[in-house]
């Protein structure tokens, strides 16, 4: 989901804790207990099928990894942020179709007002790359 035009970039120790973990169970301690997922169909899902997402993504690509671009937010929504990330990673079997992943995509996280949980993630806007 693309910011408003109105938003600012703002700092996030949490957003930068989660695109740093790499490890499921730091993960999983950033995740408010009433989190939840937006996926690809735009279907709200529960964290568990995060986790089996990231796993699949893992399984399937070598060298997966995400670096964060930008936090932005709109000051009348504080714990609405939006995320810019770029996805790098190369296809394990040669065969498969993309064989490397380059993508920029925008991301909604929804944060607890301390700061301190992800309440949710999604929807995302692909903006470049393949």
């Amino acid at each position: 989901m693309l910011p408003p035009e109105h938003a600012v970039p703002v700092e996030s120790p949490l957003i930068e804790r989660f695109y740093a973990a790499h490890d499921w169970s730091v993960t999983a301690t950033m995740l408010a207990p009433d989190f939840v997922w937006i996926d690809q169909d735009g279907k709200a899902r529960k964290a568990k099928h995060l986790r089996s997402q990231s796993q699949w993504f893992e399984a399937a690509y070598d060298n997966a990894h995400a670096t964060l671009d930008a936090v932005v937010a709109d000051l009348g929504e504080p714990s609405v942020l939006y995320v810019r990330g770029v996805t790098h990673a190369r296809a394990r079997n040669r065969f498969q179709e993309p064989a490397r992943i380059d993508v920029a995509v925008w991301t909604r996280f929804v944060i607890t007002s301390d700061g301190t949980r992800i309440r949710q993630i999604g929807p995302s806007s692909v903006i470049d790359g393949a």
